[in-house]
C-alpha cells in the first residue's frame, strides 16, 4: 500500500514538472506567420535555444525589435489556466508590447483583462515599476504579471548577451 502511494505520488510530480516545463509551440514557419501577422514585418531572423524562440527583425524607423510568445520561457496558471502571451521587445530590453496570443483561464476574467486596458501598463516595463491587479480578475492579472517579469529578465538576458552585435 505504501509502495503504491509513493508510486502515485511520484507520478503525479513527474506530471506536474512536466506540465510546467516550457516547450516550443509549433514549428519555426508557423512562429514566423505568427510574428509577422502580428508585426506585420516578414523579414526575421529566427534565433533558438534548448527551449526558446526569439524572432528578431528591424521596424521601418529603423528599430531592432524581438518577438517572443511567453510559452517557450514559462508556463505560469492564472485561475483556471495557462495564458500564452506575444510580446515584443526592443533592443535594450524593454518591453514594447504584449498581447495575449490564447489562453485557457476563464474567459470572463480575460475579457475583463483585454476591456480595462489592462496589458498596457506593460508598455515600456523595465523591471522597476509597480504593476497593477484587476480586481475580479486578480489570479489571472498577477499571472501575466509573473509571466511579463520572468520573460523580461530572460530576454534582457540574452539581448545582451547574444543578440546587441546584430547576430
Amino acid at each position: 500500500m505504501k509502495k503504491s502511494l509513493i508510486i502515485v505520488h511520484l507520478l503525479i510530480g513527474c506530471l506536474i514538472i512536466f506540465v510546467n516545463l516550457p516547450s516550443l509551440e509549433g514549428d519555426d514557419d508557423t512562429f514566423a506567420q505568427l510574428v509577422t501577422s502580428i508585426t506585420g514585418y516578414d523579414d526575421l531572423t529566427i534565433h533558438r535555444g534548448d527551449s526558446w524562440r526569439v524572432a528578431q527583425y528591424t521596424t521601418t524607423g529603423g528599430e531592432v525589435e524581438f518577438f517572443v510568445q511567453s510559452f517557450d520561457f514559462v508556463k505560469i496558471k492564472g485561475y483556471s489556466g495557462f495564458t500564452n502571451l506575444g510580446m515584443i521587445f526592443d533592443l535594450s530590453g524593454m518591453v514594447v508590447n504584449v498581447e495575449i496570443l490564447s489562453s485557457q483561464d476563464t474567459r470572463s476574467y480575460i475579457r475583463r483583462l483585454n476591456r480595462s486596458g489592462f496589458l498596457e501598463q506593460f508598455k515600456g516595463y523595465n523591471a522597476t515599476q509597480d504593476l497593477v491587479l484587476i480586481t475580479g480578475a486578480s489570479v489571472s492579472s498577477q499571472a501575466i504579471n509573473d509571466i511579463v517579469v520572468m520573460v523580461s529578465t530572460q530576454m534582457r538576458n540574452l539581448i545582451e548577451n547574444n543578440f546587441e552585435k546584430g547576430d
